[in-house]
């Protein structure tokens, strides 16, 4: 229900210095649909957001930066069913056009670690050493 009712105008309002407020509702709303359920709305919203983002940093570089997508191990994206961050960059495109390049299949992953949801943070930053 959260996420029905937020615009992008309130996540122009609510984003401060260092971005958006993670421990809003809204925004946690708006991560978890995204990232496990990979919902259009969640998608659209944040891709737009994103979007005025990275123009924002792309003006300020001398020429178009490159978009690439955290890649997902073949097995969590089976579990999944989709790559969040593919989902999110593809819907970042329309509105971005050719001032940033996208590459998708740039980087991929090899290695098949552990869900990180839940663990503490020494145990997340252990298990990606070295992966």
């Amino acid at each position: 229900m959260l996420l029905r009712s937020l615009t992008l105008e309130q996540l122009q309002r609510m984003a401060g210095e260092d971005g958006l407020p993670y421990h809003d509702p809204r925004v946690q709303a708006l991560v978890w649909e995204l990232k496990y359920y990979g919902s259009g709305t969640s998608t659209r919203l944040a891709g737009a957001y994103m979007s005025e983002q990275l123009l924002a940093v792309a003006a300020e570089e001398l020429g178009a930066p490159i978009l690439i997508p955290v890649p997902m191990h073949k097995n969590r994206r089976r579990e999944r069913g989709h790559n969040q961050t593919e989902a999110l960059c593809r819907a970042m495109m329309p509105f971005i056009g050719n001032a940033v390049h996208y590459s998708p299949q740039v980087l991929y992953r090899t290695v098949d670690t552990p869900t990180q949801q839940g663990l503490p943070r020494a145990v997340r930053l252990t298990t990606v050493k070295n992966t």
